[in-house]
């Protein structure tokens, strides 16, 4: 099962890529950087909880 902020991460990154094609987004390369360095930790923070969630089900399997 996918995560929201996974799912929410891939979709903007998908539409600010598209929206740097087209150009209709006048953003600069730092605006997107740090939009990037926003998102990631957040996707790495809800992985690091996903997976320890599938531990912890794991332990209750045994």
């Amino acid at each position: 099962m996918p995560s929201v902020f996974g799912v929410l991460t891939v979709i903007t990154a998908v539409l600010l890529f598209v929206g740097m094609i087209f150009g209709e987004l006048n953003m600069n390369i730092h605006e997107i950087i740090i939009l990037i360095a926003v998102l990631a930790p957040i996707g790495l923070i809800e992985y690091i909880i996903y997976s320890w969630k599938a531990v912890q089900l794991a332990k209750y399997k045994k």
